[in-house]
């Protein structure tokens, strides 16, 4: 797997939008439009893959494999949509129950070319047509982008296209990041259109999208699905000058990276930090806190749990006894250190390699990066969306935050 394994706003996100909505209706609600119809091809019907429709251009797609259909280098944002099956178009339609009384104020986005419901929304929710993702790559196309990729997964609830910026960054020893564009929409009403760049590391494949100070938001452009979308994304070439800025910055704050040294015993140290010892929680059983809270002695045996438990540590270090690490905890310790030190592309030398240490951890590795799948989506779903704006996303914030700290570096100087 390469470049952006997970997708736009969290998917947990976007699954309790969608039940919230549901569970305010008193019974299941249809759509009566396809209440009685059979769908023609029963295989649209089963449960999405990673991706459902995709096409690149280039030698292979950016996530790598042999899925997809081939484009020209050169095409246009518009004819890469129909190349990639994301020229359909959707509608909003009314919801009935079963009884056939219409639901006020709730509406199906429903797909025109199949009549798949996939989302329920509001009244005030205005339908965009996969058109804006070529809208907004146009724009792009002026800086010297190029359709990379374009594709859609969850049955066309989440489409996107990848735009490839010109001139890649160079870092020492030819350590080659390139700049990318990601535009994402959605039809489930779990987020509005969003864009934004991010970089990738050539030789590793790893997704480097941390926050900078400076550069933060400035680099995104979000569209909300309201009736002055339009306007909003005519003004989007406003706001993509500020694009330069972000890989600007990037680029040197991944050269001051490569300039700090962070050794093994720092490496270890970050380990422990980013995959602290849980704490463990005693089993009770509700027969046993009734007990307590009849006696008046459940906030009191708290207390003295707690104050056992400081002892026992505090005895433990006095008498250098080591705690004991479950194995979990310490099999990502170890696999981190790893990485850092032979992972792909790195050296163990400076606090670029424990950067990509952390990324790679979370994008490619199975210790480090297991997801699994959820009732709507597939583990592959699971990771583009946490790798962009999730717990993966958080999880090398954090760790990125920290190595800063430990080589005393200020994210001001970029």
């Amino acid at each position: 797997m390469t470049l952006l394994e997970s997708i736009i706003n969290e998917t947990n996100k976007a699954n309790q939008t969608n039940k919230a909505n549901q569970t305010n209706l008193p019974i299941q609600v249809v759509n009566k439009n396809v209440l009685d119809a059979t769908p023609s091809n029963p295989a649209k019907t089963q449960k999405s893959s990673f991706f459902n429709s995709m096409a690149f251009s280039g030698n292979k797609p950016v996530w790598g494999g042999d899925i997809g259909i081939k484009m020209d280098e050169n095409i246009s944002p518009e004819n890469a949509l129909r190349e990639g099956g994301l020229n359909f178009m959707v509608e909003k339609q009314n919801l009935y129950l079963e009884n056939k009384t219409l639901v006020p104020r709730n509406f199906a986005v429903v797909r025109k070319d199949n009549d798949k419901i996939l989302g329920i929304v509001g009244k005030d929710y205005h339908i965009l047509q996969n058109t804006v993702l070529s809208d907004i790559g146009n724009a792009f196309i002026e800086f010297g982008a190029k359709v990379s990729t374009v594709g859609s997964i969850r049955g066309g609830k989440v489409c996107w296209m990848l735009l490839k910026l010109d001139n890649d960054i160079v870092l020492k020893d030819n350590d080659r990041v390139e700049k990318y564009m990601l535009i994402t929409t959605s039809h489930d009403g779990s987020s509005p259109v969003t864009a934004f760049c991010t970089g990738m590391r050539v030789c590793c494949s790893n997704t480097l999208n941390m926050a900078i100070s400076g550069a933060k938001n400035t680099f995104k452009l979000r569209v909300k699905h309201t009736a002055s979308a339009t306007y909003k994304i005519d003004q989007a070439k406003k706001l993509f000058k500020n694009v330069d800025n972000y890989f600007n910055k990037f680029e040197a704050m991944a050269l001051a990276l490569q300039d700090a040294p962070f050794t093994k015993e720092q490496m270890v140290k970050l380990a422990e930090i980013m995959h602290p010892i849980p704490k463990k929680q005693p089993k009770r059983t509700n027969e046993q806190v009734l007990a307590d809270m009849e006696k008046g002695k459940a906030i009191l045996g708290d207390m003295t749990n707690r104050a056992s438990s400081e002892q026992r540590s505090m005895d433990a270090l006095l008498n250098k006894e080591e705690i004991q690490v479950p194995t979990r905890v310490q099999k990502q310790r170890d696999e981190l250190v790893m990485l850092f030190e032979s992972g792909t592309g790195n050296n163990g030398k400076t606090a670029y390699d424990a950067v990509n240490a952390l990324t790679e951890g979370k994008q490619h590795n199975e210790v480090l990066g297991s997801y699994k799948n959820t009732d709507n989506s597939t583990p592959s779903e699971n990771r583009f969306s946490s790798v962009m704006n999730g717990q993966a996303k958080k999880y090398t914030d954090s760790g990125f935050n920290k190595i800063l700290e430990m080589v005393s570096l200020d994210k001001k100087e970029w």
